[in-house]
């Protein structure tokens, strides 16, 4: 298992203690944390104003929530543990195109690959 604090420190096999803490240590250029198992199987977290944005994945299923602190932290402790009971009971949602905080990136690059089509077209015409 690994823990990233934001893109300064790599933590191999963090303790508990090490994952707690990591929420109060973010970098200001780099405010996030990620603990996983491996590339499939995370939780990361990052601040979302006064709240937190909580992202884990297992597997291709993708799920967020954003939570005050205290639950971003027990999120972290049961992933930790590995407890699947604990991480399934927090208010999760599926992460789709749709509710996907980044969409307008993915819009934004489907519409010039669009422009840019009907600008080949236009110009063969």
């Amino acid at each position: 298992m690994f823990l990233d604090i934001g893109n300064q420190q790599r933590i191999s096999d963090p303790t508990m203690e090490q994952v707690g803490l990591s929420f109060s240590n973010l970098p200001a250029d780099a405010p996030f944390v990620i603990l996983d198992a491996d590339t499939e199987h995370f939780i990361q977290a990052m601040p979302a104003g006064t709240a937190w944005r909580v992202e884990w994945r297992q597997e291709a299923e993708q799920r967020f929530m954003i939570v005050n602190l205290d639950d971003a932290e027990e999120a972290f402790a049961a992933f930790y543990r590995w407890d699947e009971a604990a991480l399934t009971s927090f208010p999760w949602k599926r992460l789709t195109l749709w509710n996907d905080p980044h969409r307008q990136r993915m819009f934004s690059a489907i519409t010039l690959v669009i422009v840019g089509l009907l600008s080949l077209w236009r110009a063969l015409v």
